[in-house]
């Protein structure tokens, strides 16, 4: 998410620094700005989804217990599932997979639409790992999204959160904290 942001930042700056160098460039200038815009656009998308997933596993780890559940309209068991997509993004060297999560079956199309759309502009940027990967992602956004039991994804958020709470040191199995 945040190479993306990168992308959309460099660019921003080429594009401006395209038209203040030869305002006459406005069409070359504008390739960059197009792009720029696409980044940006694709990294609030990545940050809006991560956000979402953030507030309902803290809504889920609040309401425990509670049989049943109801979050924005979409019942919710423990057997629940969670459309898991993916998105690529590679830049030079570096090319990164991330997930997007969604619990309503009707918002998994567009999320697979849109991390589709963001893998097919953004991820092909690194050879020859790059399009390997990201024709591998679209197909199986297509193909059918992953799934993710709710409590497996609860878990692990969980996990995370614990380890983060303990800035960032693994805990050896004996309980002693390491790094």
């Amino acid at each position: 998410m945040m190479l993306l942001g990168l992308l959309g930042l460099l660019f921003a700056f080429g594009f401006v620094f395209n038209l203040v160098q030869d305002p006459i460039q406005v069409a070359e200038a504008g390739v960059g700005g197009c792009i720029a815009l696409a980044a940006l656009g694709g990294f609030a998308f990545l940050w809006r989804k991560a956000r979402e997933e953030d507030r309902l596993l803290a809504w889920l780890d609040e309401h425990q217990g509670q049989g049943h559940l109801d979050y924005q309209g979409v019942p919710i068991t423990e057997d629940s599932e969670l459309y898991v997509h993916e998105v690529v993004v590679s830049f030079l060297v570096v090319t990164l997979k991330e997930e997007v999560v969604s619990l309503d079956p009707a918002r998994a199309r567009w999320n697979d639409l849109w991390c589709s759309l963001i893998s097919l502009s953004f991820g092909w940027w690194t050879f020859p790992r790059g399009p390997l990967v990201t024709i591998a992602s679209i197909t199986r956004n297509h193909v059918g999204a992953g799934r993710a039991s709710l409590s497996e994804r609860l878990a692990a958020w969980r996990a995370e959160a614990g380890r983060l709470a303990d800035g960032g040191a693994l805990k050896k199995p004996d309980g002693e904290v390491q790094g």
